[in-house]
C-alpha cells in the first residue's frame, strides 16, 4: 500500500510550463499579479485511512518561491450519505490525516479546505465499490515485430452504478539500473505499452495504436460481465536522458512476462478524467508534439487546484 500511495501520489502532482518562443524579437509579457491557490491531492479507496495532500500553489516564474506547506489549514472531509464530518490533522511534509477513520466503499464524500489569505477550496467524489476481474487467458505472441503478452480478461460489471475501468500491465523488467527503478513513465526510458485487440476500449489519441493506460466505461455492459482483451509489450529508449542519467549502451531486455501483473482500477469519474488528460500528456511527449495550446490535468477542485478522487483496484498475476 505504501508503494502504491507513493506512485499516486507522484502521479499526482504536474506543474505545467509555460514556453515562449521568440524569432527575432523579445516579447513582453503582462501576466498580472500571481495570486496562489490551495491545492489538494488525494486518491482514496474503501478500507483504507484518509490520506489528502494540501498545499498551495506555486509561481513557476518565481526564482525564489517559498514554502508551499500549509499546516495549519483547515481540512475536512464529510460523508455525503451520513452528513457526519471529520476533521484531518497535518502530520508531515504537507500530508494531513486521520487514522481513527477509514474511506467506505459506494459512499460519495465532500472535501473543504480553508486557510487565511486563500479562497476556502472544495471537492466530491465517490470511492467506488470493490471490483470483479478475473484473467481467463494469457500468452506471449508477435505484436508488429515485437514480443508481446496478450491478456484476456473478464469484468463482471455491477449493475447498480455506472462504472468507468481503468486498465495496465505492470512488468518486472530484469536488470533495470537501480537509479532508474520507479521513475514516472514520461521520465523513465523503459516503457509498457499497452493496445486493445479487440476495440473495447478507444484510443486517447487518434494517430497512435498504444498507450500506457486503457479506459473504458460500462455504457455498453452495464450489469453484464464483459470479455475483452489487450497486449502488452515493452519499448526502450537508449538514447532516453533522465537528467544525468542516460540508459547503458549494453543494457538488454528479454521479454519474459512470466511476472506480469494485469492491474484493473474501478475509478471514480474524477479519476478517470484525470488519468485521461495525463495519458494525453504522455502521448504529447511520445509523439514529442509541441501542440500550441498546453493540456492541463484535470481538477474538481472548485476555487483550487488538485484532484480529488476515489478508487478501487484488483492486481491479477498473470500465469502463462
Amino acid at each position: 500500500m505504501d508503494n502504491q500511495l507513493t506512485i499516486l501520489t507522484r502521479l499526482g502532482f504536474f506543474f505545467l510550463f509555460l514556453t515562449f518562443l521568440g524569432c527575432e524579437k523579445e516579447i513582453q509579457l503582462d501576466i498580472g499579479e500571481f495570486q496562489p491557490k490551495i491545492v489538494v491531492n488525494a486518491f482514496f479507496q474503501g478500507g483504507e485511512a484518509w490520506e489528502v495532500h494540501v498545499c498551495q500553489s506555486k509561481n513557476v516564474l518565481d526564482s525564489n518561491p517559498t514554502n508551499i506547506d500549509l499546516p495549519n489549514a483547515q481540512v475536512r472531509i464529510k460523508n455525503l450519505e451520513t452528513g457526519k464530518t471529520i476533521k484531518l490533522h497535518h502530520s508531515s511534509e504537507g500530508y494531513f490525516t486521520n487514522p481513527n477513520y477509514n474511506v467506505e466503499h459506494g459512499v460519495a464524500y465532500e472535501i473543504t479546505a480553508s486557510h487565511p489569505g486563500f479562497n476556502p477550496v472544495k471537492a466530491t467524489a465517490d470511492a467506488p465499490l470493490p471490483i470483479n476481474v478475473r484473467v481467463t487467458h494469457s500468452e506471449t505472441l508477435d505484436f508488429n515485430g515485437k514480443v508481446a503478452l496478450r491478456v484476456d480478461f473478464e469484468i463482471n460489471d455491477d449493475p447498480g452504478s455506472e462504472n468507468f475501468y481503468i486498465y495496465e500491465i505492470l512488468n518486472l523488467i530484469p536488470n533495470t539500473p537501480e537509479n532508474l527503478i520507479g521513475l514516472p513513465f514520461l521520465e523513465s526510458p523503459i516503457k509498457t505499452w499497452l493496445s486493445s485487440v479487440d476495440g473495447n476500449t478507444g484510443y486517447i489519441d487518434d494517430s497512435t495504436e498504444k498507450q500506457s493506460k486503457l479506459f473504458i466505461t460500462d455504457h455498453n455492459f452495464r450489469g453484464s460481465i464483459l470479455n475483452t482483451s489487450l497486449v502488452s509489450f515493452v519499448e526502450i529508449q537508449k538514447n532516453k536522458s533522465n537528467g544525468s542519467t542516460v540508459i547503458p549502451d549494453d543494457f538488454e531486455y528479454t521479454p519474459d512476462f512470466s511476472q506480469s501483473r494485469l492491474k484493473v482500477t474501478g475509478a471514480s469519474r474524477e479519476m478517470y478524467e484525470y488519468y485521461k488528460t495525463v495519458e494525453l500528456i504522455i502521448q504529447k511527449e511520445a509523439l514529442n508534439s509541441s501542440a500550441s495550446t498546453p493540456i492541463k490535468p484535470f481538477s474538481n477542485i472548485e476555487n483550487g487546484l488538485g484532484i480529488f478522487a476515489g478508487f478501487t483496484e484488483m492486481v491479477i498475476q498473470v500465469q502463462e
